[in-house]
């Protein structure tokens, strides 16, 4: 899982993939959480989304939406600090995350352990 191929010029195909993404991290605990926290995979993942590369509005939110998740599902634990630093830098860079409620996303992830 070190490399994601979601730049195809398709949004169908990105969205798919990035809600296939999603329920994996949503569903299959701790490996693929770690999996998540790797800087290449972050990397590529924050590649998508600056204004340069125009995605379209959905996939843009739903990348940011799923860094945000991230962040607070993972919080304070150790080998997690990658994403919170992304999630930071992205604040810094402007980009407007969608409105998320923390307490329930906290729930939700440990419910899922």
């Amino acid at each position: 899982m070190d490399r994601i191929y979601v730049t195809d010029s398709s949004s169908w195909l990105q969205q798919a993939i990035e809600q296939l993404l999603e329920a994996l991290v949503k569903n299959c605990g701790k490996i693929v959480h770690i999996e998540i926290a790797n800087e290449g995979f972050l990397r590529a993942l924050k590649a998508i989304i600056p204004p340069k590369n125009n995605p379209p509005l959905p996939i843009e939110e739903q990348v940011l939406g799923m860094i945000q998740y991230w962040t607070f599902a993972f919080g304070d634990e150790p080998g997690f600090e990658i994403i919170r630093e992304l999630y930071q830098v992205c604040k810094e860079q402007h980009f407007k995350f969608p409105p998320a409620d923390e307490q329930h996303v906290i729930q939700t992830s440990l419910s899922t352990e």
